[in-house]
């Protein structure tokens, strides 16, 4: 075995400076022609790149080269055609790009002499190491390249609202469009596990060989690599619907009612590379023995009642309260992670 470094001046001295450079730019405008029409539009870019220590990498060639890239856009229009009669509607965008790359994409694991055979995009670098089940991050940037976009978010929205007497009614709907493109090759360079016990010792079957001596002996326990191409193009479409009641029922009480109803399409891949598993056929794709990955669900109704009270008339002291069903979206990562 190796002997214990019981040195404590003897050891691994890492730490990178980080470079990254970043452009910001952000513009708004805003119009009003009349009493009638206001317009209003804001627009942010935001850049950044640069190579950075995300691991504690112990050479500067394994540092990970990152580029974000964001932009979002809106825009609204406030009508009043009235003194009882307000339109509000808006439109945004948003896009993200982000992409993850390790230092050493461009060099082969040959290079490293380690003659993995791996061909294809998005391959080269140090394949990954990990001694006993767990990663040594010192030995490169063991998760990347990772792509992340392009990314969106299309929304459009309109909200009106009326008032009469004792109540003040809004309703409106909103339209929901997500895209998002995903591709993780953390593993396309292959990974190498070194789990001990390769090597028995001749004299003494007690005695194996430990995780380090079987990665000096180039005895690796197990070893896999990704194969095939792990890029999804995924979207959704998302409706809503509602309307709510602020009803001043007295002079020191209001009551507030409403009802939303909202639908999400199940996601979609675009060349429909999304399965689930099915008891009864085991692993099951979209297009082929499924129409949808899961089931959707159309009864997404959602109550609101509330109330807030002038206890004593005053105005100083207003009990508030509520209640709503709300409904959350099914998260993505459960089919993409």
């Amino acid at each position: 075995g190796f002997p214990t470094n019981n040195d404590p001046t003897i050891g691994i001295t890492n730490g990178f400076n980080n470079d990254v450079h970043a452009d910001n730019l952000v513009a708004k405008v805003d119009a009003r022609p009349n009493q009638r029409h206001s317009f209003g539009g804001t627009y942010f870019f935001g850049n950044n790149r640069g190579t950075v220590e995300d691991f504690p990498e112990l050479q500067p060639q394994w540092l990970s080269g990152i580029h974000t890239r964001a932009q979002v856009v809106g825009g609204n229009w406030i009508w009043t055609p009235s003194a009882r009669w307000v339109n509000e509607a808006r439109v945004g965008y948003n896009r993200l790009y982000q992409p993850t790359l390790p230092g050493d994409l461009n060099t082969p694991a040959s290079h490293y002499g380690l003659d993995t055979g791996v061909s294809g995009p998005f391959t080269g670098g140090l394949p990954r190491i990990s001694f006993g089940g767990y990663f040594f991050p010192g030995l490169g940037g063991f998760k990347w390249p990772k792509f992340q976009g392009p990314d969106s978010i299309t929304q459009f929205v309109d909200h009106i609202s009326y008032v009469a007497g004792k109540h003040a009614v809004k309703f409106g709907a909103e339209l929901h469009r997500n895209d998002v493109t995903n591709a993780a090759f953390g593993n396309s360079r292959g990974s190498i596990k070194f789990l001990g016990g390769t090597y028995t010792s001749p004299t003494d079957p007690n005695l194996v060989s430990s995780q380090l001596e079987d990665f000096f002996a180039g005895a690796p326990t197990a070893a896999s690599v990704e194969v095939g191409n792990p890029t999804l193009h995924l979207h959704n479409w998302a409706y809503s619907l509602f309307v709510q009641d602020d009803w001043r029922l007295a002079r020191n009480l209001t009551l507030n009612f409403g009802l939303r109803y909202e639908y999400s399409t199940p996601l979609q891949e675009r060349d429909n590379r999304l399965g689930n598993f099915d008891p009864n056929q085991g692993m099951v794709q979209v297009g082929k023995q499924i129409s949808s990955v899961y089931k959707p669900d159309r009864k997404n109704f959602g109550p609101r009642a509330g109330f807030a009270w002038d206890v004593f008339g005053t105005g100083r002291t207003v009990l508030r309260g509520g209640a709503g069903l709300i409904y959350e979206t099914v998260n993505w990562q459960s089919f993409i992670a």
